[in-house]
């Protein structure tokens, strides 16, 4: 009986009913949330692998719509059309029209183009230009209340943070990335490296961090707001001034496979062995006894800092294109400073009488 009862609760039953509704008159087959992007370009339904810069299309190209979220309770995705109208996009690229959001404000011109959920099935959407309001959707009531901003913003896209709780977008035509606060209506903002630019389309992850698409060239870019910075992630084929993203903000960071600084420096190692290998050839005093019989000291420790100052380099560039390094890097780096050291300091040694029979 308290079973029965409680699918009266008003909540309860509204909830009952949409997922009888929505889920066996539409038939929507739901995505998988798991690492990835949406994007729609021009009304086609994408699926973006940044690890090779590819899309793969999802169903046909449907009437243009925008402002798309991902929907962690129905793993659907949601979008409103140029007629402020509510669409429901499932797994196989079908658009259903959920109809007219009552107190939704009337777009025009510019219509809705930013919008995400957060984890309570909340979707934000805003209008674009510069806009001091958003509008969030219950979509099973199918109404809309508006949240007042602290102060006026113009982005193409939002991002749910499941790590913060707030909502990012970047600046129309800008380089600054704009935090928004969905319980209280806060704007705060900060400048960030990134080119200057539209970036329709934002993501977010289960990492905390924001990946934005600069339309004008395709790149994608990786936005840690926790600690402020921001590296080039990949690049794509397919820039676009008509488009809008969406991802499961629960699902694991988007992978791709760089060089870390351990792998860069077994690198640096094979290529040294190889010259010496090659020097061993070429010369007839360079033996493998000349290796330990010859070592000077002074001209190691030379060898060291050239070593060291290779290893700041590289590892400055690892965390300045891919924003990390591990404490596995460091135990790499470590072992083969050393190695590389005296590798350079026997070249050296055979080099410089070489140099000096020259001169003479």
């Amino acid at each position: 009986m308290k079973k029965f009862l409680s699918l009266l609760n008003p909540k309860t039953f509204t909830l009952f009913l949409s997922l009888i509704l929505f889920g066996q008159s539409y038939g929507q087959t739901p995505f998988t949330c798991q690492a990835g992007f949406y994007q729609v370009l021009s009304g086609q339904l994408t699926e973006l692998d940044v690890a090779t810069s590819t899309f793969a299309n999802i169903g046909g190209v449907n009437p243009g719509y925008n402002a798309i979220g991902y929907n962690v309770l129905d793993n659907l995705i949601y979008g409103l059309d140029p007629d402020d109208n509510l669409l429901l996009i499932d797994a196989t690229g079908t658009v259903t029209n959920l109809g007219a959001v009552a107190g939704l404000p009337v777009s025009g011109v510019p219509n809705y183009n930013a919008g995400d959920f957060d984890l309570a099935g909340n979707f934000y959407v805003m209008l674009g230009g510069s806009i001091g309001t958003i509008e969030v959707i219950d979509v099973v009531g199918l109404t809309s209340t508006t949240l007042t901003l602290s102060s006026s913003v113009n982005v193409f896209d939002l991002a749910f943070n499941p790590v913060d709780g707030l909502l990012y977008g970047i600046e129309a035509g800008a380089s600054s990335l704009i935090i928004i606060d969905p319980a209280t209506g806060i704007v705060s903002s900060f400048g960030i490296t990134i080119p200057a630019g539209d970036y329709g389309a934002v993501w977010a992850a289960s990492d905390g961090n924001v990946y934005a698409f600069n339309n004008a060239t395709g790149d994608i870019f990786t936005i840690a707001p926790s600690i402020g910075y921001q590296v080039f992630l990949s690049t794509t084929t397919a820039p676009s001034s008509n488009n809008d993203g969406a991802s499961c903000p629960s699902a694991a960071p988007p992978v791709i496979t760089i060089p870390t600084v351990g792998e860069w420096g077994l690198i640096v190692l094979c290529l040294s062995l190889l010259g010496l290998i090659v020097l061993g050839f070429r010369s007839q005093t360079f033996t493998l006894n000349s290796l330990i019989l010859n070592f000077d000291k002074n001209l190691y420790f030379n060898s060291l800092i050239w070593s060291l100052g290779l290893a700041l380099l590289v590892g400055g560039l690892n965390i300045f294109l891919y924003g990390t390094i591990s404490s596995i890097d460091l135990i790499g780096a470590a072992i083969v400073i050393p190695i590389l050291s005296w590798f350079i300091h026997n070249l050296r040694i055979e080099i410089n009488p070489q140099i000096q029979e020259i001169k003479a």
